[in-house]
């Protein structure tokens, strides 16, 4: 029983907390995730919100996609020394394309494309396509 006081003072100290009689109840009173995080929430409830049609979902998810950040060029020259047209392979990538779309979208071959991965993936550290998309993430929230 002191145990579940010290928890509700606890708690209570917060300040977006009112406290009450039991821990169980304290937990529903705290701040709706809505007030804390409210435009990637709301792009999260209107990709999962039920459209009517299927071909109205897959454009919704479509547009949602490309707007993934994108790492500027210079910070992927800088920390990785990656050429320019590796950056533009990196870039493609992390727009979420896959490699195929990504060559056909610059206008070069597989081959060289397969290529430029190789040196990317040598110049990053990683070894897989998803770790490599993870990196260039990261540096597109930190610019």
């Amino acid at each position: 029983m002191d145990l579940e006081k010290g928890a509700a003072r606890e708690l209570a100290s917060y300040g977006e907390f009112e406290p009450s009689s039991t821990l169980r109840e304290e937990r529903h009173r705290l701040l709706p995730p809505a007030r804390i995080l409210p435009a990637r929430l709301a792009a999260a409830r209107a990709l999962r919100a039920v459209p009517s049609t299927s071909a109205s979902r897959k454009s919704q998810i479509a547009s949602a996609l490309t707007d993934l950040p994108v790492p500027p060029a210079q910070p992927l020259q800088e920390y990785f020394d990656l050429t320019c047209a590796e950056v533009k392979l990196a870039q493609s990538l992390a727009r979420g394309l896959s490699l195929e779309e990504a060559a056909r979208h610059l206008n070069i071959k597989m081959s060289t494309a397969r290529t430029q991965l190789a040196a990317i993936f040598a110049k990053t550290g990683s070894q897989r396509q998803g770790k490599l998309i993870a990196i260039l993430s990261r540096i597109a929230h930190l610019s």
